[in-house]
């Protein structure tokens, strides 16, 4: 279900969800699926720094409990617990985030309203399939549904995120429609476990709860000032385990496609080095051509399940290391058009027409046949920068207009 008043194309609410993409929930996503929380000086929880832009930002895995006695020493077997839980971070915490940040994007009118949800509608979100009931098997009747285990999984991933705390410092921020920079601190989360049954095995799981996004991140999602991406369900779809670069990949598309999307320049180059680091491939220098492979695999799964267009190597002039090439990937033609309206100017009509004509194909091909670089058509589409004297031949061809056209 699509957020109300978004007005997305039916192929873009049913293939993508939407999540916030403010820069310090992109690092969060990243030290989650990195497990990049270490020890620090005088910090007693698990802490990973934040690349947060101008501001200074860090996340904590501090236990809800600790609220409750702020002045008081926590002792050692909490601490010890905390430790044990970041060592279980993975690519499901990240997964799990997304999901819940979508539901509660669903749900809530303002940031202070709740959403309601279960664990095995994340399952489901996952592209999880539950088991038939009444199956048979030597005598023995199984129970349909998800499994314990899986469950249990989401259950644990959900606890994992109620710990999370963030800090961020110097934070641009729009307060009754002002801007201005000041500190937030709180957690990611806010839950109500209360609604807990007692699991196939005997032992408590969570069923249903309600919860809400703390302010650190629903202060950049409703008014002036929010920051909102659509993203490829396929990036909590994909198996956490063997697929993960997949996902990984998405999640910096997206965030990037999104801040790309107010300027149209969708086809500025990424380095391989930034790809690879996303991906969390790191690449053995006498094993260049493995990491190539991987990545390839990656992108081509991606180009396969529509998540890019497509994408292509850029010649360089100069023999380059592999990590410094530079690729082109395009964003499929939905998200490009559902973009279309945040730019900050108004397209010229030339340019108009040449959105229509690539509405329906790839922007790649059709630079490449008119001899116009990716990126400059790009911005001509959006509406970005004129046409120059020089490039109006092109766009003809391109339109196939006659040469007298304007």
């Amino acid at each position: 279900m699509p957020p109300r008043g978004s007005g997305p194309s039916d192929s873009l609410a049913e293939n993508y969800i939407r999540v916030p993409n403010a820069r310090h929930y992109h690092a969060t996503r990243q030290a989650l699926c990195r497990n990049s929380f270490t020890s620090v000086e005088d910090c007693p929880w698990p802490t990973a720094q934040l690349d947060a832009g101008r501001a200074l930002g860090r996340a904590q895995l501090v236990p809800v409990e600790v609220d409750n006695c702020p002045q008081q020493e926590p002792p050692a077997g909490l601490i010890d617990h905390v430790w044990q839980q970041k060592a279980k971070l993975s690519d499901i915490d990240c997964d799990t985030l997304d999901i819940l940040s979508s539901i509660w994007l669903e749900q809530a009118k303002t940031p202070d309203d709740k959403a309601i949800t279960s664990i095995d509608e994340i399952l489901k979100r996952r592209g999880l399939l539950p088991k038939p009931g009444g199956r048979c098997d030597l005598g023995k009747k199984y129970r349909g549904g998800f499994t314990s285990q899986q469950r249990r999984t989401v259950s644990d991933s959900i606890r994992r995120l109620e710990s999370l705390r963030i800090i961020l410092r110097d934070v641009e921020i729009y307060d009754n429609g002002r801007k201005r920079r000041g500190d937030l601190e709180g957690r990611a989360l806010s839950l109500d476990l209360s609604f807990i049954r007692t699991g196939v095995d005997g032992r408590p799981e969570i069923s249903h709860f309600s919860y809400n996004v703390g302010s650190v991140f629903s202060k950049f999602l409703f008014g002036q000032g929010k920051q909102l991406a659509w993203l490829s369900a396929k990036a909590v779809e994909y198996d956490p385990y063997h697929q993960r670069v997949e996902k990984r990949l998405i999640r910096f598309l997206s965030w990037h496609w999104r801040i790309r999307g107010r300027r149209g320049d969708y086809f500025r180059p990424f380095t391989v080095r930034a790809l690879l680091e996303a991906a969390g491939i790191i690449p053995h220098p006498q094993r260049i051509a493995r990491a190539r492979a991987r990545l390839e695999r990656a992108l081509e799964t991606l180009e396969r399940d529509g998540v890019i267009a497509s994408y292509q190597y850029i010649p360089a002039r100069v023999r380059l290391p592999f990590p410094d090439w530079s690729l082109l990937i395009e964003p499929p033609e939905s998200v490009r058009k559902e973009y279309h309206s945040i730019g900050r100017t108004r397209q010229p009509s030339l340019g108009e027409r040449v959105h229509e004509r690539l509405k329906d194909g790839s922007l790649l091909p059709a630079a490449e046949e008119i001899d116009l670089p990716p990126n400059d058509l790009s911005a001509i589409e959006k509406g970005t920068r004129e046409v120059h004297p020089n490039e109006r031949p092109k766009i003809r061809k391109l339109l196939a207009l006659p040469s007298a056209t304007p």
